[in-house]
């Protein structure tokens, strides 16, 4: 078992995690947002020890709603030698690791392709978009098929259409000509293909991205050196986009990384939060026009627990998932696990970043 808790705050900390900017709304229904500062990673999980320190790379969480406490992180291993994905409970401890190549990000949609647990992951071994289902009973993978995307894939995103119900992979290419394509998915029996549906290219390389269903139409995107944008995420939407934030521009520094939308579960009121790789720390956004700067906080070191730097990817849910996170949960990568060339994710208390119900 590899477990590490919270240790007792600082004072310091303590006061500056109390200042906050009140959200519009009813106090007793919204809660507050933190001020800028930093956050106590309270587990983590074991590190990969192969290769360089970027090895792991991306999570997405698994919210099980019939048992939250059981609710679990999925993180991808990007080793060119026994690469894949690691499955975790929320003490960091792993259930399983299932090997399937160079991975790079990963994202999971539930109650999808007749009520399933699916999660999509770019393989940079295959060139491809690879599919997994999990199972809610044994919180295990199984592989379900891939699609070729023609070039070495890097970021990647799921998106379901509150136009057509279909599910949709976005993905990036890792090198020039800099693709960002978007792929509808069927399944058939346990087997999910892809079919490409819209074309499109950044000027420089893209990794993070995240779709704002299940009420938006829209997807966010990190172009690294330049900051993030926003596009449709309708397969007819086209290839314009709006800036959201600006490499350079409240701090937030290259490599414009990881991106995960946190959304209020009594209001809806929607975040953007930004890894800002450069500079160790993360930024919070508004996910609407005018996409309004909020905050900076970065993850520190608690007790045992080492500070998170070089994050990558991110996720981040605001449901009660039980005793250990009644306001939801924050996973970062974290590339100098313990200050050496092991990589890890770091656990976070979601309401010490976006406010306590």
């Amino acid at each position: 078992m590899y477990r590490k808790t919270l240790a007792r705050l600082p004072i310091a900390v303590v006061t500056l995690l109390t200042a906050v900017v009140t959200l519009a709304g009813p106090a007793s229904a919204v809660p507050v947002l933190p001020g800028s500062g930093p956050v106590p990673a309270n587990y983590e999980t074991q590190a990969f020890s192969s290769g360089s320190g970027d090895i792991a790379d991306d999570a997405a969480i698994w919210v099980n709603t019939a048992d939250p406490a059981r609710s679990v992180v999925i993180g991808s291993k990007k080793a060119s030698s026994d690469g894949g994905l690691a499955v975790y409970d929320l003490a960091g401890d792993q259930i399983q690791f299932l090997s399937a190549g160079e991975l790079n990000n990963v994202d999971i949609r539930s109650n999808v392709f007749g009520g399933k647990v699916f999660l999509t992951a770019t393989n940079r071994t295959n060139n491809s978009l690879q599919f997994f289902f999990l199972d809610p009973a044994t919180r295990t993978l199984t592989t379900a098929g891939s699609t070729p995307v023609g070039f070495e894939p890097y970021g990647g995103c799921l998106y379901v259409s509150v136009t057509d119900g279909q599910m949709y992979a976005f993905v990036t290419n890792r090198n020039s000509p800099y693709d960002f394509d978007q792929y509808r998915l069927s399944a058939s029996g346990s087997t999910v293909s892809g079919t490409k549906v819209r074309d499109m290219q950044t000027s420089t390389l893209s990794e993070g991205c995240v779709a704002s269903d299940p009420v938006g139409q829209s997807v966010f995107l990190s172009e690294e050196d330049k900051g993030v944008y926003l596009y449709s995420a309708e397969p007819t939407g086209g290839t314009s986009r709006s800036t959201v934030a600006r490499v350079g521009t409240n701090g937030l520094t290259a490599d414009a990384e990881g991106l995960a939308i946190a959304r209020d579960r009594t209001t809806g009121a929607a975040y953007l939060i930004v890894s800002s790789q450069g500079s160790n720390n993360e930024k919070v956004y508004d996910t609407a026009t005018p996409f309004t700067f909020r905050k900076t906080f970065n993850v520190a070191a608690s007790g045992s627990v080492d500070a998170a730097t070089g994050t990558d990817g991110l996720d981040v849910t605001r449901a009660n998932l039980g005793p250990l996170y009644p306001n939801g949960l924050l996973v970062v990568h974290d590339t100098n696990n313990t200050g050496g060339s092991a990589s890890n994710f770091k656990y976070v208390d979601a309401g010490l970043v976006l406010g306590k119900y």
